[in-house]
């Protein structure tokens, strides 16, 4: 992934590899990523095992059909 890939927003069509990919680069967009519809359960699983336990106490965002 080019680390020039920043963006303010997760694209709606955004791969599960730009997923990964924000994810370890990007922590303020968690809630997003959270949300994506190309998310998957293991990426999401570690999201969460990366946000503090107050934050964790707050509703699951439910995950989109696959």
């Amino acid at each position: 992934m080019n680390e020039d890939f920043s963006p303010s927003e997760v694209s709606p069509d955004a791969s599960p590899e730009q997923l990964h990919w924000l994810a370890e680069n990007r922590p303020d967009l968690y809630p997003q990523l959270l949300a994506h519809p190309a998310m998957y359960p293991e990426l999401a699983q570690w999201i969460r095992s990366q946000i503090p336990a107050p934050v964790l106490a707050l509703p699951e965002v439910p995950m989109p059909p696959q």
